[in-house]
């Protein structure tokens, strides 16, 4: 069926016509998905993001990324936390203690949905707290030496700490890992 019309496609024609549509429609799709991600590849070339930047950066009202200077002194915490020793699931603790407010903290509206152990769980973004794998993925994430890691590319952007501090913290790492259950 074709805009509420069966077609016959043992004529020709109507195959022919069928093919170059179903043609058309791929190019167009090929065309859109190709033109996106150009966009986002120049956006990031520029500077510019979209979405929720990492923990320690913002946007301006041109979509340039710039630090945020208040999560980035926390970000800086994390890292000399994790340099002198500290795992990450005790900075979490530290940090919720302290109540230091998370990301979704400070947007405060809304839910995040994710899969937990086989099951979906849903929690208000105002109730989020801090977790060793939140830790974890800001002092393992590039970006914060001035480093953004996209699909299209690496791109430089501001950087919140050295990248020799962020190379010391990434060998240090391991050395703070939280273990849990019988050691063998």
């Amino acid at each position: 069926y074709f805009n509420s019309v069966k077609v016959e496609f043992s004529n020709p024609n109507n195959a022919l016509n069928s093919k170059i549509l179903s043609a058309l429609n791929e190019y167009q799709r090929e065309l859109q998905g190709y033109q996106t991600k150009k966009s986002l590849q120049d956006n990031a070339r520029e500077g510019k993001t979209h979405g929720i930047s990492p923990y320690g950066y913002t946007k301006d009202n041109n979509n340039f990324i710039i630090v945020d200077e208040e999560e980035a002194t926390i970000v800086k915490r994390i890292f000399e936390m994790s340099l002198s020793g500290i795992g990450t699931n005790k900075i979490a603790e530290i940090f919720n203690t302290e109540g230091i407010p998370t990301r979704y903290n400070k947007i405060g509206k809304g839910t995040l949905t994710t899969k937990y152990n086989g099951r979906i769980v849903t929690k208000q973004k105002k109730d989020i707290k801090w977790s060793g794998n939140t830790i974890t993925r800001i002092i393992k994430n590039p970006m914060y030496k001035g480093e953004r890691h996209l699909k299209s590319g690496i791109y430089k952007c501001d950087n919140i700490i050295t990248p020799n501090l962020w190379q010391k913290t990434q060998d240090n790492l391991i050395k703070n890992r939280n273990t849990n259950g019988k050691v063998y």
